[in-house]
């Protein structure tokens, strides 16, 4: 693997690693080459990655990773750890539900679904759902999807924060600066609030 392959990840502990400053400090295998004790099909779609990254251009982004079911846990957990997050997952604008209702049992899990950032609900109780703030420069789609994703419930376009209700629901959130006003009702016991990020996106 090419030393520059490993470096475009700017900004990760990987890329730090192979940089040239810590030649030293590395563990190496027997013959002098760097190791790294990281499971080799995991290492490989890193790799891999890194490779489609470096011919990538702004209409046609390098695929992210494909991994087996069995091995997400693990890939997420060397992404993390390597600091890749960023590099693979791009840049996640911060995503906010806000409710007024007094069931407090949200459970957020972030998801990605062709450039569709997709935030599910857990929730034990009705609830309503009055807005959806997100961090972006430029107006966004929002769609609020039943548990599959398939069936769209409501759906809005944001637009620049500025009435005082919504500056309150902002709250000390300043990166938050697009709101889409749903006021939708949601029966338990989940539901998926889908926002629209293209590759050109703004923060």
């Amino acid at each position: 693997v090419k030393r520059s392959t490993l470096c475009l990840a700017t900004g990760s502990v990987i890329a730090a690693l192979f940089s040239g400053n810590w030649e030293e400090g590395q563990h190496r295998d027997s013959q002098g080459r760097p190791f790294l004790d990281i499971d080799p099909y995991i290492f490989d779609k890193l790799v891999n990655f890194l490779r489609q990254k470096s011919i990538e251009g702004p209409n046609n982004p390098a695929p992210r990773p494909v991994i087996s079911s069995g091995k997400t846990k693990e890939f997420e957990a060397v992404v993390e750890y390597y600091g890749l997050r960023e590099c693979i997952y791009g840049h996640r604008p911060a995503l906010k539900a806000f409710t007024l209702s007094p069931s407090g049992t949200a459970k957020f899990e972030d998801t990605d679904l062709n450039h569709w950032q997709v935030c599910v609900i857990h929730f034990a109780k009705p609830l309503r759902l009055h807005a959806v703030l997100v961090a972006t420069r430029a107006s966004v789609n929002i769609e609020v999807r039943d548990t599959t994703c398939k069936t769209v419930l409501t759906k809005a376009k944001t637009h620049a924060i500025t009435t005082p209700q919504e500056v309150e629901w902002r709250g000390g959130e300043a990166v938050l600066s697009q709101i889409a006003n749903l006021d939708v009702a949601l029966q338990p016991t989940c539901a998926a609030i889908a926002v629209h990020i293209p590759p050109c996106t703004q923060f």
